[in-house]
C-alpha cells in the first residue's frame, strides 16, 4: 500500500456552506453522496413532487455551487485523494509487467512465484482464480493446482496517462452523404458574389473577343554551357 502523509492538509474553511440555509446545506451534503439531484433534494427534506426542478435552481446558484466544491475538497482530504495519488495508480497498472508474477525454469517452464512481487505490483491484478482438481486415477492419481492470473488492462490505463499529458490529439473528420464533400445552401448578396467574381478575374486573361483564357507562363530555359 501507498505510504499516506501522516498529517492531513488543513480542513476548508466551511465559508460558503455556513452561509447556506439547513436545507440547503442538507442538499449539498446528500448531493455529495449519490451526485443524484433530484434523490438529492428529497432527502434535504424538499417535496418529491417537484424535487428535481428544486435541485435544478439550487444547483444553478452560486452559492450552492461555491458550498459543493468545499464540500468535496475536504471529502478529497480525508480520503487522501490527490492528482498524484491517482496518477501513481494508474502507472501501476500502465507500467505492469508479467514477469513480475512468473519464474522460469531452466527448460523454459514457468509458473506463478509472487514472493518476490515489487512493492504495490499486488494492486495491478484484476483477478486470481485457483482451480483445483485431481488428475489420474488409483495410486497415480495426484492433485493438481490451475492459477489464472489476470491483470488490468494496460492499454486503457496508458491511454489516460497519455490523455492526462496531452500526449493524444484527437482529429475529426466531416464529411456529406457517402463521404462527399460538404455541401453548404449560402445565398450570397450582390456584394459578396461581386467580390468573388473579381477575385476570379484576378487569374484570367482576356482574348480579343471577350472569352476569359488562363493565362499561360512563359519560361526561358537557361544553357548550362555551349559547345
Amino acid at each position: 500500500m501507498a505510504e499516506l502523509p501522516a498529517k492531513l492538509p488543513p480542513r476548508v474553511k466551511r465559508v460558503a456552506r455556513d452561509a447556506l440555509e439547513p436545507r440547503e446545506l442538507a442538499f449539498v451534503v446528500a448531493y455529495c453522496d449519490s451526485f443524484k439531484i433530484q434523490r438529492a433534494a428529497i432527502e434535504a427534506g424538499f417535496p418529491p413532487k417537484g424535487a428535481h426542478v428544486q435541485a435544478n435552481r439550487l444547483l444553478k446558484r452560486d452559492t450552492i455551487q461555491s458550498a459543493l466544491r468545499e464540500e468535496m475538497d475536504d471529502r478529497l482530504r480525508d480520503t487522501r485523494v490527490n492528482v498524484d495519488r491517482v496518477l501513481h495508480e494508474i502507472a501501476i497498472m500502465a507500467f505492469a509487467d508479467i514477469g513480475d508474477y512468473l519464474r522460469f525454469d531452466a527448460d523454459g517452464n514457468f509458473h506463478h512465484d509472487f514472493s518476490g512481487l515489487p512493492r504495490g505490483a499486488t494492486r495491478a491484478i484484476q483477478e486470481i482464480t485457483i482451480d483445483t482438481y485431481m488428475e489420474g486415477k488409483g495410486e497415480n492419481a495426484r492433485e493438481v493446482k490451475k492459477t489464472k492470473l489476470r491483470l488490468y488492462p494496460k492499454t486503457q490505463a496508458l491511454e489516460m496517462l497519455g490523455k492526462y499529458l496531452k500526449m493524444f490529439v484527437e482529429r475529426h473528420e466531416h464529411s456529406g452523404p457517402g463521404g462527399g464533400p460538404i455541401e453548404l445552401d449560402v445565398e450570397l448578396t450582390t456584394a459578396q458574389r461581386e467580390e468573388i467574381e473579381a477575385e476570379v478575374l484576378k487569374n484570367l486573361d482576356f482574348i480579343d473577343d471577350g472569352s476569359p483564357r488562363v493565362v499561360e507562363a512563359e519560361f526561358e530555359e537557361v544553357g548550362g554551357g555551349g559547345a
